[in-house]
C-alpha cells in the first residue's frame, strides 16, 4: 500500500508496512479518532510506541505531583492539612495535575472504564488511596492519605474492629470493601 501526502510544495509518496495498512485505510477514509486508535493498536510496533509514550506522560504527571516547587496537598502533614482534608480535594488535584494517571487507575477499578469524572463517594476514596500508595513509593513525603487513614482508625477506635476482621479473613474482598466503607 502506498501513502500519498500533499504539501504546498508538492506530493510525497511512500510505502506503508503491512502492519500499518489498516491505519492507512482508516486515515484515507477520514475515520473517527476511535477507529484510528483501534487501527493503530493493531500494529505491534506502533502499539509499543504508544504505550511507551503514555507511560512517559504518566511519569511526568507523577513527577509534577511529587514536586517540591508546587507541592501537592498529598505532601501535607500539618494539622491544617489534616483538618482541611477531603476526598473531593484529592480528586480535583489528581484530575488537574495527573489526569492520565488518575484515568489509568480508574480504568482498573471503574466499570465505566475510567471515563467518569463525577465523584463517587464509595469507589473514589479507594482509588485515591491507591494513587497515594503508588506515589509514596516514588516520594516518601506523599503521606497525607496514609496519615489520615491511620488517624481515623486510631481516633475513631476502629482499629480494634479492623484487627478483629483481619483475624477473620484479611485477604477477602469483603474485608477491603469494609475498610473502604469505614472511610
Amino acid at each position: 500500500m502506498q501513502a500519498v501526502v500533499t504539501y504546498e510544495s508538492g506530493k510525497k509518496w511512500g510505502d506503508l508496512p503491512v502492519e500499518l495498512h489498516r491505519l492507512g485505510k482508516a486515515l484515507a477514509r477520514g475515520s473517527n479518532f476511535k477507529a484510528l486508535a483501534d487501527a493503530a493498536m493493531e500494529s505491534p510496533n506502533l502499539k509499543e510506541a504508544i504505550e511507551s509514550r503514555i507511560c512517559s506522560n504518566i511519569s511526568k504527571e507523577c513527577k509534577r505531583l511529587c514536586s517540591t516547587a508546587d507541592p501537592s496537598l498529598l505532601r501535607g502533614m500539618t494539622k491544617e492539612a489534616m483538618f482541611n482534608f477531603s476526598w473531593e480535594a484529592v480528586g480535583k488535584e489528581l484530575l488537574t495535575k495527573a489526569p492520565l494517571f488518575l484515568r489509568c487507575i480508574l480504568a482498573a477499578t471503574d466499570p465505566s472504564n475510567g471515563t467518569t469524572t463525577i465523584y463517587d463517594p464509595v469507589r473514589h476514596p479507594g482509588v485515591y488511596t491507591a494513587a497515594a500508595i503508588l506515589l509514596k513509593k516514588r516520594d516518601k513525603a506523599i503521606s497525607l492519605i496514609p496519615y489520615v487513614i491511620s488517624t481515623i482508625l486510631k481516633v475513631g477506635k476502629t482499629s480494634k474492629m479492623v484487627r478483629s476482621k483481619t483475624k477473620f479473613n484479611p485477604s477477602s474482598s469483603s474485608y477491603a470493601l469494609y475498610f473502604v466503607k469505614m472511610l
